[in-house]
């Protein structure tokens, strides 16, 4: 796992005349609104992933991503020139980075590249759906009873029929995949490896995202559920969902960093484990996402409504940036690690 990564100053010349023609940009403005942790978000847990790797490793997986089947047009062409004349490792890194948040990118490509590359179902999960390492509904009812739990595979199942249905079946997908990819030591499918890297940062993130684990069920107002609190207004002209997504925001990457290092083994666990960590975000979506106040807000709405609006106060505001903070530090230290585990080639 030496392969050296460059870029050459044909590439680079290439990459400024594309940054002139805005191709990226218009990309973006054409994405649908946020649906998982924001750009923030995912391009700070993948660079914390790639700083865990060695230089050897870094190198690696950097190689795998130059394979990507639109590395030149979603990567090269939005690397900032601070970036693109820096050394080789800091070029590395943000395209690490940028990787974690791909798959948000694709919800905004163009007709025929969105239709092969987009999965809107893979970044959230149904709130019914459990299994024994996942006990717990994701869903909260007001004033109506609870729907019935849907029973899910297991994770050998999962890996030996590839079900790629929602957040969790598809990130257990993607790491059964890099592993067997580097268990063959194929060089021939490396653009399938790399858009299968780019899930994988990307939905290890969003499964710590407590609003892609469940959502709020209310008879009168929200009888088929608020989509994960896309459904809740907020004062800002916001919703729930978009606020938790953008959680990060005012916070410094000596934060992140700080939260971090303060994980220990116990809190990032032993194995590969997404079971897990969607029930940590089931638990956080019960006692912190849907407040007591937010639920009250909500049963409390007059009946004549044509939407749900609630306020969030400085205190709400402040846990929901606690939790943020450390849900996308273990992100980055639980996929490092499985990264780290898979067999070498």
């Amino acid at each position: 796992m030496s392969i050296l990564f460059s870029l050459s100053q044909s590439f680079l010349s290439w990459r400024n005349h594309c940054l002139s023609m805005l191709g990226i940009a218009t990309a973006l403005l054409i994405a649908s609104p946020a649906n998982s942790w924001d750009q923030l978000g995912h391009e700070q847990s993948a660079g914390l992933v790639f700083d865990q790797l060695t230089a050897q490793e870094q190198h690696y997986w950097s190689d795998v991503l130059r394979h990507h089947p639109r590395f030149e047009q979603d990567f090269l062409t939005a690397m900032p020139n601070d970036i693109a004349g820096s050394d080789q490792r800091a070029q590395q890194r943000w395209l690490f980075a940028r990787a974690g948040y791909w798959p948000d990118i694709a919800r905004g490509l163009p007709d025929a590249a969105r239709r092969e590359f987009n999965r809107p179902d893979w970044h959230w999960i149904d709130g019914r759906w459990v299994r024994p390492d996942v006990p717990r509904q994701g869903n909260v009812y007001l004033d109506m009873p609870a729907m019935s739990d849907i029973n899910g595979p297991s994770d050998r199942e999962i890996r030996h029929q590839r079900l790629s249905d929602n957040v969790l079946t598809s990130l257990i997908t993607a790491a059964a995949q890099l592993e067997q990819a580097l268990d063959q030591a194929s060089h021939d499918e490396r653009a399938d490896m790399a858009v299968t890297l780019t899930w994988f940062l990307h939905l290890g993130a969003d499964i710590h995202q407590p609003l892609h684990a469940g959502a709020l069920y209310n008879h009168t107002h929200l009888p088929e559920g608020d989509r994960g609190g896309n459904l809740v207004q907020l004062s800002s002209r916001s919703n729930l969902h978009s606020r938790w997504d953008q959680a990060l925001r005012g916070s410094s990457e000596q934060q992140l960093l700080s939260t971090f290092e303060e994980l220990d083994s116990e809190d990032i666990g032993e194995s590969f484990t997404p079971g897990t960590w969607l029930k940590e975000s089931r638990d956080y979506l019960h006692a912190d996402v849907y407040s007591d106040a937010i639920k009250a807000q909500i049963l409390a709405t007059p009946a004549h409504a044509d939407d749900v609006k609630v306020e969030v106060d400085e205190t709400y505001l402040s846990r929901m940036q606690s939790i943020a903070l450390q849900r996308i530090a273990l992100s980055a230290a639980r996929l490092a690690q499985a990264l780290k585990a898979m067999p070498e080639e």
